[in-house]
Formats: C-alpha cells, structure tokens, sequence
C-alpha cells in the first residue's frame, strides 16, 4: 500500500512536469498566445522554450 501511495505520487509529479514543460518560465500572455487558454495534452517544447528548447512531448524536465 505504502509502495503505490509512492509510485502514485511520483507519476502524478513527472506527469505534471510533462505536462508543464514547453510553457515552463513563460509569461502568462505569451502561454495563451501561443497554446490558446488551456493545453490539449502533452506538447513539444517549442524551440524558443528557454528552458526546455526542442524537447520531445511528454519529456520530464526535473
């Protein structure tokens, strides 16, 4: 139990790191622009990403 409580935690943490890579240090107003308000799932980083330029969708980043 205390095993899956933990593989749980750490999906849901590089599912969420995926999830947040290609706008990662973005300004709000250059997110939407680019991504609309809310993103479709699992993106690229684009290759002016600073932090995270050209990496493949669903990359983990920390």
């Amino acid at each position: 139990m205390t095993l899956d409580r933990a593989l749980g935690a750490l999906w849901g943490l590089a599912l969420g790191d995926a999830l947040g890579m290609p706008t990662q240090s973005l300004p709000r107003s250059g997110i939407v622009a680019r991504f609309g308000p809310l993103l479709a799932g699992l993106e690229p980083g684009p290759p002016d990403q600073p932090l995270a330029p050209g990496l493949p969708a669903g990359s983990v980043t920390d």
